[in-house]
């Protein structure tokens, strides 16, 4: 097993649409091996679609959730893939995509393309995405580039180039971006992600503290990483006191804010 191999089996990461863009960074994805998919869509596979789509004449009239899911696993069977089975809107965004430490975004129409930037941006603490804008038509190859606007936003694409100009959508083009993508997010998990531990980081106290393999399951684990009695600690997580007798079943998830109030003997 490479030591690539081995970083991407930690990976995370969620494709928001499974078009000519998510079915192709899907496949790249999963041929790397990401070790996990979070995959999003409500749409079926129809003839058109094959043009540019990583789906098969036999899987026309499956739902693209179901029929790239089967794909994967006949690509990578190690990869793990989580299928939704739904139109993504920014109510349910955060939690579709809440164990994804990345999301791509692989829509169609401008304005859901612009809705779930914003919403990852805004809702989704420590979460990156990956964009595109500009890919349709043909030729100008090296007109499509990756730029990274923010920490947390990239995009892809030569941000002109639209449907709505008439312009087709071919497979070379669409997926020249999506290899843009698939490799924005690769780099960002091998030089960043996995190498700052983003997926296992809890805010202690107002402190970030970062584990080295996992984040512990539950607040009694963590307790004890931190030689911790239950007994004389007030837990609060994300503003919610928790019960002692729940510290054993409460689970922990990244990125959550843990207040521990240590109660030592005096009076």
């Amino acid at each position: 097993m490479t030591d690539l191999s081995e970083k991407m089996k930690k990976a995370a990461v969620g494709i928001a649409g499974l078009g000519g863009l998510g079915s192709t960074v899907a496949v790249a994805l999963a041929r790397t091996g990401v070790g996990k998919l979070i995959i999003a869509d409500f749409d079926r596979v129809e003839k058109s679609n094959l043009n540019r789509q990583h789906y098969f004449i036999d899987q026309i009239d499956q739902y693209k959730t179901d029929a790239l899911a089967a794909n994967l696993q006949r690509i990578n069977p190690d990869v793990k893939v989580v299928a939704h089975k739904l139109m993504l809107n920014k109510e349910n965004i955060p939690h579709i995509f809440e164990d994804a430490c990345l999301v791509a975004e692989c829509f169609d129409a401008a304005d859901q393309k612009k809705m779930i930037v914003e919403t990852v941006l805004t809702r989704m603490k420590d979460t990156l995405i990956v964009t595109v804008s500009g890919l349709a038509g043909y030729g100008k190859s090296n007109d499509i580039t990756t730029k990274r606007l923010s920490d947390r936003l990239i995009l892809i694409g030569d941000q002109t180039s639209g449907t709505d100009k008439g312009l087709p959508l071919t497979a070379a083009r669409v997926w020249l971006a999506a290899s843009h993508q698939a490799n924005a997010i690769v780099e960002l998990l091998i030089n960043e992600i996995i190498k700052n531990k983003i997926m296992a980081v809890l805010k202690i106290n107002g402190q970030e503290k970062k584990f080295a393999d996992k984040l512990p399951l539950t607040l009694a684990e963590l307790l004890e990483t931190l030689n911790v009695k239950a007994e004389t600690v007030v837990a609060e997580i994300d503003g919610r006191i928790i019960e002692r007798e729940n510290f054993v079943t409460t689970q922990l998830k990244n990125g959550q804010s843990i207040e521990l109030v240590r109660f030592v003997p005096g009076g």
